[in-house]
């Protein structure tokens, strides 16, 4: 019997914070923010042993796709030709199937860095893709990943980071007003909701993020540790979600069942062009 390849480990420090990259998932197992005087402080989930990301269906830390979010029954279609994926969550397709992104385990690439090559075929998804992420740490309190990916032939594309923000009572600001509606499935319906942030309450919504470009998408304040966290990105929407209290996921994505919902922007990349995302986050001591 073959043995499963080796998990990477690799990290990541500034004066300020101190990271624990691994190549399952590509995930960000750990990050601390280091205070002098003080034990350093756990910012998101850590499953402790790499080898309990092997098994990751909540996607702790990963980073997912091909497709972020939901697609609904798992179905869509390019030109006239229709697709089925692979589905992992009542008859829908959730970050990118059973074993998407978040299950495989990345080639280390140097660094700081990993990639993944996706075969036709892959979850049902059309044509190659080769991903890429960098982790970097360009300032003493920011960590920054930067995701590429290039096509084969046309195929959507939407990767997010899916780590769970520790939340020490912490106030939420979400850079919008309106999320995607949806159904008991939470398949989008079309059209937007009113968005509130209540974190009393179960979270599982894409909100549209006003403005463009790379910008704020959302901000925890931490009252009882005296510092606040950022989400910086420049993709359209951001998936909040609390389903494990007292984390709290901020993943910034396109609109959820992008492929089949004809008022949000297209997720399909063609050949020729190259996929980017960038996602900072931003500790203000």
């Amino acid at each position: 019997m073959s043995s499963k390849p080796t998990i990477k480990s690799v990290q990541l420090t500034s004066p300020h914070l101190r990271a624990t990259l691994i190549s399952q998932g590509a995930a960000l197992k750990s990050l601390h923010l280091k205070r002098p005087g003080k034990a350093d402080l756990p910012l998101v989930l850590d499953l402790g042993r790499a080898e309990a990301y092997r098994d990751n269906p909540p996607h702790v830390g990963a980073v997912v796709g091909r497709v972020a979010g939901r697609i609904a029954h798992g179905q869509f279609k390019i030109r006239a030709r229709a697709f089925q994926l692979a589905v992992n969550e009542n008859g829908h397709t959730l970050h990118g199937g059973p074993q998407g992104f978040g299950q495989v385990n990345w080639d280390w690439a140097g660094g700081s860095s990993f990639r993944l090559s996706s075969p036709n075929g892959d979850q049902g998804f059309p044509g190659r893709l080769e991903v890429g992420v960098v982790y970097s740490m360009p300032h003493p309190l920011t960590l920054r990943l930067e995701l590429t990916a290039k096509v084969r032939q046309t195929t959507p594309v939407n990767l997010t980071h899916h780590p769970y923000w520790t939340l020490y009572d912490a106030d939420v600001q979400i850079a919008g007003q309106y999320c995607q509606s949806v159904d008991q499935a939470l398949i989008p319906t079309g059209g937007t909701d009113t968005f509130v942030p209540d974190l009393s309450g179960a979270l599982d919504h894409c909100v549209q993020i006003d403005g463009q470009g790379f910008r704020r998408m959302a901000r925890l304040d931490h009252r009882g540790q005296g510092f606040a966290m950022e989400v910086w990105s420049d993709a359209s929407h951001c998936q909040v979600y609390n389903g494990r209290a007292p984390y709290l996921c901020l993943e910034p994505q396109c609109a959820n069942d992008a492929p089949n919902q004809a008022d949000v922007p297209t997720i399909m990349v063609k050949p020729g062009q190259i996929w980017q995302r960038q996602i900072e986050y931003r500790i203000l001591i």
